[in-house]
């Protein structure tokens, strides 16, 4: 049943979509619905919409729902937790609350509320798969990756992954898990830098003997065998990756969009890298400012495993300040074009991983000692060590290589 939304600038619904990882609010799947306000004051929108929303919920019996609600500076974004079979049916329940909200505070009336709640109901008993979350509830068992879309799912990585469409799931029980394992994957975000630092990433596995897989910006790539091109920073192409048999090591741009849209692609990255971040895109999703842009990209740590390493540009004023932000960060290794950098120097006292070019080297510190990787002469990218930003890119890399 179409919902027909008021006509109304004050309040404006400007995406309602399904989240199947980590995002920016919390680490829960489910559903996010943005909303622009204008002229209309926030608590009272913010009122209505949980009263509303806690009319809704005991209608269709949805059991101790998780709610969470982000504010920005022109309006909210309003989240509900669901289980992967029921996902859409969260999308429609966010749908339906907001039109009650908004007729009540645009003073309209409501038309059948009565079809509406029925129909959710019907989308509830229509998704239902309870083979998805008994399969996802066993990788979890097992400690492997779950990976979930409308056609498939799968568990494990790439040459430890096992895939089956939606309407073949097996039962757990019949499932091989000693041939299913993760493989050591790495996440790459951060404004500048993404793609090229991927490709590095490649090279240094491929020298050493790996499969390597990549997604970005411009293909999905496993070995030399482009899978398919075009924008695949998102959770779309990790899975295509992540599902190929081939695979042995991962590298997965991962986008602000992406993040924003469907949240992080997995829950079990060995290494995460926050290239930089700089003003852009701001104003999609209620991200307004490059503070609220910072935490987006530092949703990456969301997505690493407890013994998973987080490399970060020390040169960068937003990863910086946002760290100190942190009361519990995750492992870090730091990286910068400065030995003498304090948080390199830090690093060091602590033995703790960085990495910082000295005497024109690319020098890694394992927390014990320092290693020469290589001069920065002879990475041809760096223009002899002119192209700062790519002898930054080649630090950042060896941090993720390392971890």
């Amino acid at each position: 049943m179409e919902i027909q939304f008021p006509d109304s600038d004050q309040l404006i619904m400007d995406g309602c979509r399904r989240l199947t990882g980590p995002s920016l609010v919390w680490d829960k799947t489910g559903a996010i619905l943005d909303i622009i306000v204008n002229n209309k004051d926030m608590d009272v929108v913010l009122d209505c919409w949980y009263r509303q929303l806690n009319w809704l919920l005991p209608k269709i019996d949805w059991q101790q729902p998780s709610l969470a609600h982000r504010r920005f500076e022109n309006g909210f974004n309003f989240l509900i937790a669901a289980p992967l079979d029921q996902l859409y049916s969260a999308t429609l329940v966010l749908e339906t609350a907001w039109y009650f909200t908004s007729c009540e505070l645009l003073d309209t009336k409501v038309n059948q509320p009565e079809a509406l709640v029925d129909a959710i109901q019907v989308s509830i008993n229509t998704e239902a798969n309870p083979a998805i979350p008994a399969l996802q509830k066993a990788a979890n068992i097992n400690k492997v990756d779950f990976l979930f879309d409308d056609d498939a799912v799968s568990v494990g990585h790439g040459e430890g992954s096992l895939c089956w469409p939606v309407e073949q799931i097996p039962p757990a029980s019949q499932v091989d898990w000693q041939s299913v394992h993760n493989l050591p994957v790495a996440l790459i975000t951060g404004t500048n830098g993404k793609s090229t630092s991927v490709r590095i990433l490649d090279g240094i596995a491929k020298a050493a003997g790996h499969v390597s897989g990549v997604t970005s910006t411009d293909f999905v790539r496993v070995g030399d065998d482009v899978l398919d091109e075009g924008d695949y920073s998102g959770p779309g192409g990790a899975r295509l990756l992540l599902r190929d048999k081939r695979l042995q090591v991962p590298f997965l741009e991962v986008a602000r969009g992406g993040i924003l849209r469907r949240g992080l692609p997995l829950r079990c990255a060995k290494a995460a890298l926050v290239t930089n971040v700089a003003r852009d895109h701001l104003g999609e999703y209620g991200i307004n400012t490059l503070e609220a842009l910072t935490e987006v990209k530092f949703v990456v740590a969301r997505g690493l495993t407890a013994d998973g390493v987080l490399v970060v540009n020390a040169d960068n004023a937003s990863t910086r300040d946002y760290m100190n932000t942190l009361e519990q960060p995750p492992q870090l290794c730091w990286f910068s074009l400065d030995k003498k950098h304090h948080l390199i120097q830090q690093q060091i006292k602590e033995q703790k991983a960085c990495c910082f070019t000295d005497a024109g080297q690319i020098v890694y510190f394992d927390g014990g000692m320092e290693q020469i990787v290589c001069a920065i002469d002879d990475i041809p990218m760096t223009m002899s060590g002119a192209a700062l930003h790519n002898v930054r890119n080649a630090l950042g890399a060896v941090g993720v290589a390392s971890a």
